[in-house]
């Protein structure tokens, strides 16, 4: 029998009536139009005691009406001030917490996020909701198969084609959210070839929306049911982190794998997300590796790939402090050929400068002379 595990969930609140949720309306023509998530800067945070996946989905299933509501993974830190707002940050340089209030902590439940998962013909939205819920878990690692889950349509669900739904797990084991990106997405991913399980959820402050849409201006919800709790023989998932260590070079996505270059270059985009070094920094310095390596030519032959690797990189790293917007931004191909283009510019400027010095050439007795002479000057001074 799994003893149940206490978690801590942050429930943050948005001010001034914006909305954690989407708008659903419609056009002129009759289509549905959807506007975003409201970005609130500023949250109410609340905390509250769950211990197993029927406790869980009672809370999200009382979250779905509260439209200016939603959860992250990350834990608070213990000087958190919870009679003023906070910030959905982790890291910051500022004297007052609440600014940057949040950090990774064990947590015993996690959400996966699907929206690219094709309905297939037996599957029923509308009618049959749990149809399409059994097919994207038959697509999980075994160790999900016959498992509780609570299980939510997401807002584009209906609206957009294809199966997009959260499912949400209890663990059998506590993990942080570094844990689960690097030691667990990441890796089922690159062992399946595949790009199923999102990476980017995995970050103490990445929000982990439960509000149902809103629909506005006549449109009316497509379905019936947006959510519910799965039951299966066991509570909890007993998560296998004990993938195989790959080689350097196995631990590349495929796209990675066409731009063969030194350690130097993949290891600088190491360092990119709101946890390392933040983005536009290593970004750049990894394009001016890449061109010091493989020179003009071949770095503008390979900048298609170029921009593909980046754009992995951005999405499997740590996003915490930046909005989608700003992310986007990143993902941009004028952004990322622009920094492609501005290193080949600076590489090919440094190549043709002329020396500006002189030097005139010695022999090994002259040369050997003039080192004493220095040696001899530093030691008296």
């Amino acid at each position: 029998m799994i003893k149940p595990t206490n978690s801590k969930l942050i429930q943050l609140q948005t001010l001034s009536e914006q909305r954690a949720t989407k708008v659903v309306g419609r056009t002129i023509g009759g289509d549905f139009s959807t506007k975003g998530f409201d970005n609130s800067k500023y949250y109410s945070a609340t905390q509250c005691d769950v211990s197993n996946i029927v406790e869980l989905s009672d809370l999200l299933t009382q979250l779905e009406e509260k439209t200016d509501t939603l959860l992250v993974r990350g834990g608070l830190k213990p000087d958190v001030d919870l009679s003023r707002p906070v910030r959905r940050r982790m890291r910051g340089n500022e004297q007052d917490v609440n600014e940057s209030p949040f950090e990774d902590i064990e947590q015993p439940w996690m959400m996966l996020d699907f929206d690219t998962v094709e309905a297939t013909p037996t599957t029923d939205l509308v009618n049959d909701p749990e149809s399409a819920i059994r097919h994207v878990i038959k697509l999980l690692p075994m160790e999900f198969q016959g498992v509780t889950c609570h299980w939510q349509l997401s807002s584009s669900a209906g609206i957009k084609s294809g199966i997009r739904v959260h499912l949400w797990y209890w663990l059998t084991k506590p993990v942080t959210c570094y844990d689960l990106k690097q030691q667990w997405a990441v890796k089922f991913n690159q062992q399946e070839g595949s790009k199923l399980i999102d990476p980017a959820l995995f970050q103490a402050v990445q929000p982990h929306y439960t509000a149902k849409p809103v629909f506005v201006g006549g449109a009316v919800d497509p379905l019936t049911r947006r959510s519910g709790l799965l039951e299966g023989s066991r509570p909890a998932v007993e998560l296998n982190l004990d993938f195989p260590q790959a080689a350097s070079s196995d631990s590349l996505s495929p796209v990675s794998r066409q731009l063969t270059s030194s350690g130097g270059f993949h290891n600088i985009l190491d360092y990119i997300g709101d946890d390392r070094d933040g983005f536009n920094r290593p970004l750049s310095r990894a394009a001016s590796s890449y061109v010091r390596e493989h020179g003009k030519d071949k770095t503008e032959a390979n900048t298609e790939a170029l921009v593909e690797v980046f754009r992995e990189a951005i999405n499997n790293a740590d996003q915490s402090n930046h909005t989608a917007e700003g992310i986007a931004g990143y993902l941009s191909d004028t952004y990322l050929n622009g920094i492609i283009t501005s290193a080949v510019t600076k590489c090919d400027n440094k190549m043709k400068l002329e020396p500006y010095y002189t030097a005139d050439e010695l022999d090994i007795d002259a040369a050997s002379a003039l080192l004493r002479e220095k040696a001899s000057w530093a030691l008296c001074h």
